[in-house]
């Protein structure tokens, strides 16, 4: 097996993971060792994961200051993690939505 290929099933557990962990981490906490940092100036939270050969993950929680139906949903109470994929692995992102991947 190439160690640069993409394992969905190990990638789908750790976002599960981050989604868990992240609504409760505040910036500069480590979440799986990996600190937790800040984006849209500091209106969400996420980490960033480099895959040698591959690129970089982003798991971002949901903004609940934008204008659009998933940060309504966030606002709502519910619990919205993006990951962003390299664009080599896939060219659009998924969703974890109250700790369930969406896909």
């Amino acid at each position: 097996m190439d160690k640069n290929k993409v394992n969905m099933a190990k990638l789908k557990d750790f976002a599960l993971r981050v989604a868990k962990e992240l609504p409760e981490a505040k910036r500069g906490d480590k979440i799986l060792g990996f600190p937790v940092i800040g984006f849209s100036g500091g209106k969400c939270r996420g980490i960033q994961v480099r895959k040698p050969g591959v690129g970089v993950f982003t798991f971002i929680e949901q903004n609940k200051y934008k204008d659009s139906r998933y940060a309504r949903l966030a606002r709502e109470g519910h619990a919205i993690l993006w990951v962003i994929p390299p664009w080599k692995i896939q060219k659009r992102w998924w969703l974890i939505m109250d700790g369930k991947w969406m896909g």
